[in-house]
């Protein structure tokens, strides 16, 4: 996609560096040289991502990766929210091919989580120990609790990291969601490609009904709103969306979703949804807002059937939820499966290729500027923000940033409306939820 914006950003330059400069010259001071307005717009202004997929805890078998919050913070990135869904480590065992547009029948189950009860608490805490021990091997990067220490690190020069969780499936009781919070957990994704026993999700709801939250939910939205943690609806059925909003006393936010007037898909929210989170004073942050056209490919190549009899297989072969965790996870293990079900090489249309605009498979940048666009037409602009639901240690990520601002400028968003989609409104909305 091709915003007419240089993709490349241009080096920072700052007021103290040509007040420097000026002062070394022989000759006349001259100005220090201009910055393009995308460049200005990401390095003056706040920047939150409320829906970072970045995991700091490998199993021994993955390889390590290379995390670089000076370079993210060279570009403008201010504050990452991470979305640890990946503590509970879905397994695909029904085929998502039927369900793009729709929810399955109740009852029908296309993923689990490989952990439950004591063991999903575990695996959490191994994870928000790695975000902690990440946090204190860098010095230019901050662990966030509250709205002032996401502006305190940004005038340090810190990347914020923000401790989220993208699976209710941790919270069985109220007094491990107040631990998680001492542990800096701030926001709560109610149920994601699999619904919590407390909740259902839009790919997955447990009984005959859409019973959205049961009353163990509904005191887990109260105790969020006590704490100061963010109730997330993403991924969340129409039925729990609608109960949480109207459970909540402070704002709700939808991490990294779409609209449903937009493109029609199970993941993305109905106007409704929308204006009664707006009437609560929340947030919609758009990104990852799948839409099903962009995975038909995928759809037709059979690849979810494939995944399904893959996560079923391992799921037989490893009993252990830990060593099943380490083994979805192992690309040897996927290929051994493969070749005992008889399967043929997974397609390579699971790979989303970088500086291509994509933000997953079922999203990208154009896409989501007409979600904003919808959204701001709907309900306002102090409703609207960008979650991309990706790695932050993705080579194009920044670069994305760079679409996303210099299509709004050229949409004719004002500097000041870039500003609040960029991080204004998700800083406005978290401080309402901790007074």
């Amino acid at each position: 996609m091709s915003t007419g914006v240089n993709p490349f950003p241009a080096p920072r330059v700052t007021a103290l560096a040509g007040v420097l400069l000026c002062a070394a010259c022989a000759g006349p001071a001259t100005e220090a040289p201009e910055t393009d307005p995308v460049t200005e717009i990401l390095q003056q202004n706040m920047v939150v991502d409320p829906a970072v997929t970045t995991r700091f805890f490998r199993f021994p078998t993955e390889p390590e990766t290379s995390f670089d919050p000076a370079a993210l913070l060279a570009e403008g990135i201010d504050v990452a929210v991470l979305g640890v869904g990946t503590v509970t480590e879905a397994l695909i065992v029904g085929d998502f091919t039927p369900y793009l547009y729709t929810s399955p029948e109740p009852g029908h189950v296309l993923a689990r989580s490989v952990f439950t009860g004591a063991d999903a608490v575990k695996r959490f805490l191994w994870e928000v120990d790695a975000v902690h021990e990440a946090a204190a091997a860098h010095p230019d990067v901050g662990l966030a609790l509250t709205a002032d220490d996401l502006e305190r690190f940004r005038a340090e020069g810190k990347l914020s990291l923000m401790l989220g969780v993208d699976s209710g499936i941790v919270v069985e009781d109220l007094a491990t969601l107040r631990v998680y919070h001492k542990l800096g957990l701030r926001r709560l994704e109610m149920a994601h490609a699999f619904p919590a026993s407390w909740a259902d999700a839009c790919s997955g709801i447990l009984d005959d009904d859409d019973l959205g939250l049961n009353d163990f939910g509904l005191e887990v939205i109260r105790e969020c709103n006590r704490l100061g943690i963010l109730v997330d609806l993403s991924h969340s059925s129409d039925q729990t969306m609608k109960e949480a909003i109207e459970a909540s006393a402070k704002p709700v936010i939808a991490s990294h979703s779409g609209a449903r007037g937009v493109v029609d898909a199970v993941r993305n929210l109905t106007d409704d949804q929308i204006k009664a989170l707006a009437r609560k004073g929340g947030l919609i942050a758009v990104g990852a807002y799948y839409d099903p056209k962009h995975l038909e490919a995928i759809r037709t190549a059979g690849t979810w059937t494939a995944q399904a009899r893959i996560g079923n297989y391992l799921a037989e072969q490893y009993p252990d939820p830990f060593r099943l965790a380490e083994a979805i996870r192992d690309p040897a293990e996927k290929q051994k499966a493969l070749k005992v079900l008889g399967l043929p090489p997974m397609t390579p249309l699971l790979t989303v290729q970088p500086y291509s605009g994509l933000i997953t498979h079922g999203s990208n940048v154009e896409g989501t500027l007409d979600h904003i666009d919808h959204i701001v037409k709907l309900v306002g602009i102090d409703h609207v923000g960008i979650g991309t639901d990706i790695d932050m240690k993705r080579e194009d990520y920044t670069w994305l940033y760079r679409q996303f601002a210099g299509g709004l400028l050229e949409r004719g968003y004002s500097v000041e409306e870039i500003a609040k989609i960029l991080g204004g409104n998700f800083l406005r909305v978290l401080r309402a939820n901790e007074g």
